[in-house]
């Protein structure tokens, strides 16, 4: 992003911010899917919805979000164009990265039974 920013190419930064911000609002969605289904197994569970359980759920997507942020940093400063011939600076990959890291984990706590939780 620096140097499309410092060759005033501000089309690839849109780009750029339109394939993070769908990145960021994939993990947000799996997030928020997580949380639903949680509640959906607590409740089966017969188990209280208590203020611990939402706690460590903002305590994850503070987590996650940070991750986006690093990632979305390490993407800004490290130009993917630098290691290979052609420009792919346009492609965040550290985020992408990052995102479907985080993405696949929250699937995989959805996937995983109440039982095997506890």
């Amino acid at each position: 992003m620096i140097t499309e920013f410092l060759n005033n190419d501000y089309a690839a930064i849109m780009q750029k911010l339109i394939v993070v911000s769908m990145a960021w609002g994939g993990v947000l969605i799996a997030i928020l899917i997580d949380l639903f289904f949680g509640i959906q197994k607590a409740k089966k569970l017969n188990e209280m919805r208590s203020s611990e359980g939402y706690k460590r759920s903002i305590e994850k997507f503070v987590f996650y979000y940070a991750s986006m942020f690093f990632a979305l940093l390490f993407d800004a400063l490290l130009p993917i164009s630098f290691f290979f011939d052609f420009p792919l600076s346009a492609i965040p990959f550290i985020t992408i990265l990052a995102a479907t890291a985080l993405i696949l984990t929250e699937f995989k706590s959805v996937r995983e039974k109440a039982e095997d939780k506890v």
